[in-house]
């Protein structure tokens, strides 16, 4: 759950290969790399784990999401 104001950056995860997003509630922003998407409710996405991202909940209710890393 990313709370309202939430900016949360990773730089990478070792020996990852892919992460998928979905949100459950709410919105997200995410950022990776330089490229920059909203992830409404319901909706999903994957990206290469390694490039460095942000979540951000730009909203004024949580964010509820799913996140799942899969290592190589």
């Amino acid at each position: 759950m990313f709370k309202p104001g939430c900016n949360y950056s990773k730089s990478n995860h070792k020996n990852s290969s892919t992460e998928q997003l979905f949100v459950s509630q709410g919105e997200l922003e995410l950022i990776v790399g330089k490229n920059t998407y909203q992830i409404k409710s319901g909706s999903s996405i994957t990206f290469d784990s390694k490039e460095t991202h942000r979540y951000i909940n730009r909203c004024d209710v949580d964010a509820n999401v799913l996140i799942i890393v899969n290592y190589e």
